[in-house]
């Protein structure tokens, strides 16, 4: 188990297709009170590679990332 919560060198990904899951996934955290370790914040803006991002971190520091990307190809 990590000592502390961190985003890198490793986490979980998930991309959430849809701009309103997104704003629900967003809503739930806050209303749970997870600990969100960064964002939410948009990430390469002005590219195509332009998303949305957050991070949350459980009780035993496992740290999922959570993003949204503008263009729906661009998911992975």
């Amino acid at each position: 188990m990590p000592a502390e919560a961190a985003a890198y060198p490793r986490h979980f990904g998930v991309s959430v297709a849809l701009a309103e899951d997104f704003g629900r996934l967003l809503r739930l955290a806050g209303h749970h009170k997870l600990r969100v370790l960064s964002g939410p914040s948009p990430r390469f803006e002005g590219t195509a590679e332009q998303h949305r991002t957050v991070f949350l971190a459980g009780p035993p520091n496992n740290v999922i990332g959570f993003k949204n990307y503008e263009d729906p190809r661009l998911m992975y």
